[in-house]
C-alpha cells in the first residue's frame, strides 16, 4: 500500500497532502470498503486497536446513518417545522 500512498502523494504535488494524510485517507476508504480492524492494523502497521478502530467505528457509523434514514419520512419532518 506505500507506493499507492506515495503515488497520491505525488499527484498531490508539493503542497498536497502529507504521509499521514494519504495514510488517513487510505485507511477511510478501506474501513468504508468493509476493512477490519485488524487489516487495517496489518495494512498500515498499527500496533493496537484503538488506531485503526477510529476509522471503523466512522465507516460503522456512516453505513448505520445512510441505511437508518428512511426511518425519517417528510410527513414527519414538515410536521416539526410546524
Amino acid at each position: 500500500m506505500s507506493g499507492l500512498f506515495c503515488a497520491v502523494h505525488m499527484t498531490a504535488g508539493p503542497d498536497g497532502c502529507s504521509r499521514i494524510e494519504s495514510q488517513s485517507a487510505g485507511a477511510t476508504i478501506a474501513a468504508e470498503n468493509g476493512a477490519t480492524t485488524h487489516q487495517l492494523m496489518a495494512m498500515f502497521g498499527w500496533d493496537t486497536l484503538k488506531q485503526a478502530e477510529v476509522y471503523t467505528k466512522a465507516a460503522d457509523q456512516k453505513r448505520l446513518a445512510e441505511s437508518s434514514m428512511h426511518l425519517i419520512e417528510r410527513n414527519d419532518i414538515a410536521s416539526l417545522e410546524r
